[in-house]
């Protein structure tokens, strides 16, 4: 940086009359009528001499067209580019302050007698040695802020984001140089594949705001309308929350991280490795490869240290927030892992994620060690879309469904043994608490205390099949099938426990069998004490459709059973 003493004093004063103030002289030698100049000049290291002209009755004077009597002050640099101007005309050049700026500050060049001086007592020059332009100065023979002229090369120029990429409220302007008497009027927003409706500007000098709703998520383009500013239209993306696709993240192993999982609200397209950062915290991991599709991602990662990192993803149309991940290192993990012990929500998650993006043809068992609630899953796989599996969710606790949806839902291909286990539902829930498109084996346990719209406890369809060795099914209601209901050539053997106390609020209390679907049971006594509230064909225990099939032991009921009350067919 260099500097600049300014207590030089006055190194040279000469008034020159006419044609020698920037080409504004009319040639009269009149000292009234035609502008005058006197020079002062300072100097800094290199010897480039700043000069500060001071004109009278600057009736011509193309750079501050005022009329009367007065002083104009100006400072140029050797060029004559204008550097700084005072703020239209004073009446004594005693005791006047000019203000400039550089990017070290702000300024004040005073004129007392003869002699410049400055508060403070030394400037700092910038790396070039020059003043940058204080607000609102203009090139040479231009008036400030009055640009007129289709030559933006001295314009203020401007950028124009918005406030938020997740949920924009404004769009915000920073100015290369300081701005005054900037309105709302004077931005023009216009619609795009987004699209805003305007509200109030704030701001000052360079900073300004325009409040803005966004009623569609993306790209507006602005521009303003302001002499002395750029003219040029920018485009902002702005977003909506409504619209923004939200999503959540989870290592796929409690013990061993291979994988970060994303999970998406809405189906993604186009996402790359790329779009994702990982920043080490108290763990570190370096990035693989990106694979999956619609809702459903995983990133492959190699980590180094176990702990937090941090994970977010810079894509348009995605949330913007960064997000925490812990990370494991250590033995297990990946396709080899068989056994999880699961006594938290986060931990279900993990063992859930790490049997879903491993091989096929595996048996893995979950350990439930403690009580813990789960969002729960309206129709996605809880182990996703792998094929050949074998789950055993063991231990003597209870899961329970915290919001709306099924805590396990299987995929043709798919086994699942319970055993012992718990799984609570709620009055508010509509779906049932176990969806069967593989096969699921109920050895004990329970499944109770759910509401849903067909199978209150359990639904078994598209030629699934339920085997129901133990265990009870109880408390739980539907329109169709208060305790079970079977469809779509579906099969349920029931050689053990016990389904009771449930509630159709239509037909089948304990049972529907649906079309094409099929239900042996060993005794008729396994199914007891339900309730169907449809009278004319309530079926208080069991009820079969017309191409259903009901057996016992093996061998189909005989139309005598179907009294109506408590067992009935329709024909």
């Amino acid at each position: 940086m260099k500097k600049v003493n300014l207590w030089l004093g006055i190194l040279v004063m000469t008034l020159i009359f006419g044609m020698m103030v920037v080409g504004c002289g009319d040639g009269s030698t009149d000292d009234n009528s035609g502008p005058k100049s006197a020079t002062y000049s300072s100097y800094d290291k290199s010897g480039n001499g700043y000069k500060l002209l001071v004109t009278k009755n600057p009736k011509k004077a193309a750079y501050n067209p005022q009329s009367g009597d007065g002083y104009v002050l100006t400072i140029t640099d050797p060029s004559g580019k204008i550097l700084g101007t005072s703020t239209g005309t004073v009446k004594d050049i005693n005791g006047v302050t000019l203000t400039l700026k550089n990017e070290n500050g702000e300024f004040k060049i005073t004129i007392t007698g003869n002699t410049i001086t400055s508060v403070p007592e030394t400037i700092t020059m910038d790396g070039g040695g020059m003043f940058r332009p204080s607000p609102g100065a203009l090139s040479p023979n231009k008036p400030a802020g009055n640009d007129t002229d289709d030559d933006d090369d001295d314009d203020i120029t401007y950028t124009a984001k918005a406030n938020d990429n997740t949920d924009t409220t404004a769009i915000n302007f920073v100015f290369s140089e300081a701005v005054s008497g900037l309105t709302a009027s004077n931005i023009a927003v216009a619609n795009g594949t987004g699209s805003v409706t305007k509200g109030t500007l704030t701001g000052s000098g360079k900073n300004w705001s325009l409040g803005i709703t966004v009623t569609a998520a993306g790209n507006v383009s602005v521009k303003i309308t302001k002499n002395g500013i750029e003219s040029g239209t920018k485009t902002v993306a702005v977003a909506k929350m409504d619209d923004i696709i939200t999503y959540a993240i989870e290592s796929n192993s409690g013990t061993n991280t291979t994988g970060i999982n994303f999970m998406f609200n809405a189906a993604v397209s186009g996402l790359t490795a790329n779009d994702i950062t990982i920043t080490n915290g108290t763990g570190s991991a370096t990035k693989g490869t990106l694979t999956g599709s619609g809702k459903l991602w995983q990133l492959k990662v190699t980590v180094t240290t176990a702990g937090n990192i941090s994970v977010k993803i810079a894509k348009s149309g995605i949330e913007s927030g960064t997000k925490t991940l812990k990370v494991f290192t250590g033995l297990g993990g990946g396709s080899g892992d068989s056994s999880f012990n699961v006594g938290s929500y986060n931990e279900w998650k993990a063992a859930c994620s790490t049997i879903a993006y491993a091989d096929s043809n595996q048996s893995y068992t979950i350990n439930v060690t403690g009580d813990f609630d789960v969002p729960g899953s309206p129709y996605t796989s809880t182990f996703g879309k792998v094929t050949g599996i074998t789950v055993t969710i063991t231990g003597n606790h209870t899961i329970t469904v915290s919001d709306i949806g099924s805590l396990i839902v299987t995929n043709s291909g798919q086994t699942v043994n319970l055993k012992d286990v718990r799984l609570e539902g709620h009055s508010a829930n509509k779906h049932c608490l176990v969806r069967v498109g593989g096969t699921f084996n109920m050895e004990s346990g329970s499944i109770s205390n759910n509401t849903s719209i067909q199978g209150g406890a359990v639904i078994v369809a598209n030629s699934a099949t339920f085997n129901m060795k133990g265990g009870s099914i109880t408390g739980n209601t539907a329109e169709y099938g208060g305790g079970v209901d079977l469809f779509n050539s579906a099969t349920f053997t029931m050689t053990g426990g016990t389904i009771s106390g449930n509630t159709a609020t239509k037909v089948g209390g304990g049972v529907y069998v649906g079309s094409s679907a099929t239900f042996d049971l060993k005794d008729l006594n396994m199914v007891k004490s339900n309730t169907a509230q449809e009278k004319s064909s309530q079926a208080n225990e069991i009820c079969v459709a017309e191409t259903g099939t009901l057996k016992i032991n093996g061998s189909v009921a005989p139309n005598s059973l179907y009294d109506g009350t408590n067992y009935h067919k329709y024909k």
